[in-house]
């Protein structure tokens, strides 16, 4: 199987705290959507949310929390707060 990385589903958004806890590694807080949605409400330089599925070449999927943030000059910043927890790949 060809591993694979896409946008988490509607439905995995609705049950993506439960997921992540499904990680290899496990979960964190920091993975979780109240972390990510508080960094995505602050009111001075706000993060963009974004949730991935990572499909590993077992078939095992990684759910993981991105913050996205547009830096000019720079171009665009991704940063996994404390994730993914993986155990190994």
């Amino acid at each position: 199987m060809k591993e694979t990385i896409r946008l988490a589903s509607s439905n995995e958004l609705e049950q993506w705290d439960t997921l992540l806890a499904e990680n290899p590694g496990g979960e964190s807080f920091f993975q979780q959507s109240t972390f990510i949605t508080f960094k995505s409400k602050q009111a001075i330089s706000p993060w963009e949310p974004r949730y991935i599925v990572h499909t590993l070449a077992s078939g095992r999927k990684v759910y993981a929390s991105y913050l996205v943030k547009h830096i000019a000059l720079c171009g665009t910043y991704w940063y996994a707060p404390s994730g993914p927890r993986v155990a190994e790949i």
